[in-house]
């Protein structure tokens, strides 16, 4: 028995905004056209069909709606995916459902649907007004960041559970202070930053990518300030801090990558065909369509074992360092966001951990 997620991308990789740093759109070009804006009824049912016929083998299934932007679909699209989930005889097996969007269609409707069914929302918010508007515009150029604070205002209203997912930008990482007040002003209980990514292939690292000082130097000052002000009763749940805290204490691999090993996702396109990770959901590592294969077949795949073990050098830096044996050199698609600079002379998470690893385990005691 064993919990999987699968990351449904219903809307292909159709966006409502113009995302400036999206590595959606540098994936693309390393891809096949999906002709398939939106998925078909018979996707749809196919994958609810296929958890159906192997909940058997299952203790809990993930179901993480993502895009592009999910929300173009419309909600009738996931009315009839709850419906047709529920009308399975599932027995003890447990559904989570979440999704990842940019809030600019969400409505009252669309939050007591949210409420109604326990989703997870993960809402884009990159905390500063100025870089949000940079970033994320509309299709018309205009900015979008008090439409996402209103989004914020109706979740807080109709007690949908949401985190907010900011891009981690050279911008926003070198103004911690002032996204630590954000944090606080907004009453934000939960809050991840993915780091802004290189273009796959060899393209050098520019702005906004993320380099490692500046990830250092982020985590760094929102460390002390978060810190600082840690109370049980009013926790803040920043991402990054959580997940690390479990991995050092307990050997949990909670958030993809930070082991330095990949694994095996289901990030399936709105055409059915499926791929082993989000970040490489490219020709050559298609893995085939869900509509001919069964699901629990994908990780055992030709292409799917090439993923897994195909794995950029290891530097000779990473393999003197005394944290190799946590991160293994890291995430590859990360390499030179989080962990080493272009000379592979510095690691962004050597730095950090160097500085913080025994407070970190500090407050994990403290708070058991």
């Amino acid at each position: 028995m064993k919990s999987i997620s699968l990351l449904i991308k219903p809307s292909s990789n159709l966006c409502n905004l113009n995302c400036n740093y999206c590595f959606y759109q540098d994936v693309v070009k390393h891809k096949r056209i999906i002709t398939n804006k939106f998925m078909s009824v018979s996707t749809m049912k196919e994958i609810i069909s296929q958890i159906h016929k192997n909940q058997k083998y299952l203790s809990e299934v993930n179901i993480v709606f993502q895009g592009g932007e999910p929300t173009l679909i419309g909600k009738n699209f996931y009315e009839s995916f709850i419906s047709s989930m529920k009308s399975k005889e599932l027995n003890n097996l447990k559904i989570n459902y979440s999704i990842q969007t940019n809030g600019i269609l969400i409505d009252e409707k669309w939050c007591e649907f949210f409420a109604e069914n326990n989703f997870l929302v993960g809402l884009s918010w990159d905390c500063l007004e100025d870089i949000h508007n940079l970033y994320r515009t509309d299709h018309n150029g205009l900015p979008t960041y008090d439409k996402i604070k209103h989004t914020k205002k109706l979740f807080d209203s109709y007690n949908v559970n949401y985190n907010v997912i900011s891009v981690l930008t050279n911008d926003l990482a070198s103004r911690a202070k002032e996204v630590y007040d954000f944090i606080k002003n907004e009453d934000i209980k939960f809050i991840q930053f993915i780091p802004c990514i290189n273009g796959l292939g060899n393209n050098p690292v520019t702005s906004p990518a993320l380099t490692p000082k500046n990830f250092s130097k982020f985590y760094n000052e929102l460390f002390q300030m978060w810190s600082r002000a840690l109370d049980p009763n009013d926790y803040i749940s920043i991402g990054f801090f959580d997940n690390l805290i479990s991995y050092l204490d307990k050997g949990i691999v909670s958030f993809c990558g930070i082991d330095g090993n990949c694994h095996f996702q289901y990030v399936i396109e709105a055409n059915g065909d499926v791929y082993p990770c989000d970040f490489y959901a490219v020709d050559q590592y298609l893995c085939g369509n869900i509509n001919n294969l069964d699901l629990l077949d994908f990780p055992f795949t030709k292409n799917a074992n090439k993923f897994i073990s195909d794995r950029s050098s290891i530097s000779n830096f990473c393999i003197d360092c005394k944290y190799f044996n946590y991160c293994k050199g890291g995430c590859k698609r990360l390499k030179y966001n989080m962990y080493l600079n272009e000379t592979e002379t510095y690691c962004g998470f050597k730095d950090f951990l160097e500085k913080h690893e025994k407070q970190l385990l500090k407050i994990s005691n403290r708070f058991k």
